[in-house]
């Protein structure tokens, strides 16, 4: 008799697994936090999973609460605020006040590079690139250019109707 033949999952739940986000401008709900210490460093992480509202996907963000360059903990404390005060958080000042899961958040997401996964494979990777206000006038939905950076999108060139030779 296998393993399997013993095993009884009535009690168990279906689990949906979505899509990673693609690129676009999200209304999504924080669904899962954690927070942990990063294995041989004095660095601190608080990973946030956040599901679309509309059932489209999920996106998984990284805030480096704790690092040791100050830069990147800077940008992302910066981050962490900006998402607690826009998503309506008690005490943006003091995340560990109030709960993080069951905030909203309207997020852009963007590519963030190409990666390759444990096959060989050459696989998109995408990000949140920034929180807007909840109320902010920006349509949801996929944008052609989200995945596009800024920087990308000035240094494309321009032209008007008079430029076109025909």
């Amino acid at each position: 008799m296998s393993v399997l033949d013993q095993l009884d999952l009535t009690n168990n739940e279906l689990q949906d697994s979505l899509p990673v986000l693609r690129p676009g401008v999200y209304m999504v709900t924080a669904t899962e936090e954690e927070t942990v210490a990063i294995k041989n460093t004095q660095n601190y992480k608080t990973t946030v999973s956040f599901t679309d509202d509309g059932g489209l996907g999920q996106i998984t963000h990284v805030f480096n609460i704790k690092h040791s360059n100050p830069e990147a903990q800077r940008i992302s404390r910066d981050q962490l605020k900006t998402f607690l005060t826009f998503g309506g958080h008690s005490n943006p000042d003091k995340p560990g006040a109030a709960p993080i899961k069951g905030l909203p958040a309207k997020v852009v997401v963007e590519k963030d590079g190409v990666y390759t996964d444990r096959n060989g494979n050459q696989r998109d990777s995408f990000k949140i690139k920034r929180f807007l206000r909840l109320d902010s006038p920006v349509a949801l939905g996929a944008t052609p250019d989200a995945g596009t950076s800024r920087a990308a999108q000035k240094s494309q060139p321009t032209y008007s109707s008079d430029d076109i030779p025909f």
